[in-house]
């Protein structure tokens, strides 16, 4: 469990390290809440306020309802979805 915890932290990691990436290179964030945060906090600031509480309820849940099978594939699941996203992010940035 402390593995999969250890891996989510860095799919999201991963994600906010090419966000910065590809909105240096140009881009604009997709992602409205995202957008709206960046808007008024600036910087890199506006990640980790959204960061840390999805990242510090996905471990509350996956503490809470382990070892449900459901708990641990829902967890995949966001580590690739997170995981694709900084993918996209990176080929956006080059």
């Amino acid at each position: 469990m402390i593995a999969l915890c250890a891996i989510l932290a860095l799919a999201h990691i991963a994600d906010m390290a090419t966000t910065r990436l590809a909105l240096k290179a140009g881009a604009v964030e997709a992602n409205p809440i995202a957008r709206w945060f960046k808007a008024r906090m600036g910087g890199w600031t506006w990640m980790v306020a959204i960061k840390a509480p999805v990242i510090a309820l996905q471990w509350w849940a996956l503490w809470a309802y382990w070892p449900q099978d459901w708990i641990i594939a829902l967890t995949c699941v966001l580590v690739v979805v997170h995981a694709a996203v900084a993918a996209h992010n990176y080929r956006v940035a080059k």
